[in-house]
């Protein structure tokens, strides 16, 4: 017999009736945690999980999460050092401009830059999630720009005539 996630309730992982947590959580509705900071050292934890999405107030549970597992470890460029003219800034690797906290000290000078896509450490979920966004962001500006393009075209033939030049159809 197979057993499936299916089969087991929450309830059945967290008994909160056998420890009287509900109990206590009716008469102290406030006592859930709110405004309280944990840092956990674990392999890893699924960010996306549905235990792991809000607070009781609706704020988001993981503020931040490292992976210490060395899965996630960034190739880290050559050392470069600030330039005279921009003190506070370097090119980071992906060739955006990073600028520094002036309240860093770095004795050396020599900062060292890498970067890691973030679908290669984050679960699944989460990066489907993400492309499914990126897609949808990628129809809408897709379909701005070939209304435009249709606009454009439709000036041009108003003010050149029907040409073949102009009247070429737009592939989708």
């Amino acid at each position: 017999m197979k057993v499936k996630a299916s089969d087991y309730s929450s309830a059945d992982m967290l008994p909160k009736g056998l420890t009287q947590v509900d109990e206590f959580l009716s008469k102290n509705p406030t006592f859930d945690g709110r405004d309280t900071v944990i840092a956990i050292l674990d392999t890893g934890i699924d960010p996306a999980a549905i235990g792991m999405q809000k607070t009781s107030t609706g704020k988001p549970k993981v503020i931040d999460f490292i992976d210490c597992t060395g899965i996630g470890d960034v190739q880290m460029e050559p050392a470069q050092k600030c330039s005279d003219k921009n003190p506070l800034e370097l090119v980071g690797a992906s060739g955006r401009t990073l600028k520094l906290n002036p309240n860093w000290k770095n004795p050396s000078g020599d900062w060292y830059v890498g970067s890691k896509p973030l679908y290669s450490i984050a679960p699944a979920e989460v990066t489907s999630e993400l492309g499914k966004e990126r897609r949808t962001l990628h129809t809408e500006k897709h379909k701005a720009m070939q209304l435009s393009i249709a606009k454009q075209q439709q000036q041009q033939q108003q003010q050149h005539g029907d040409s073949d030049y102009y009247s070429a159809k737009i592939e989708a």
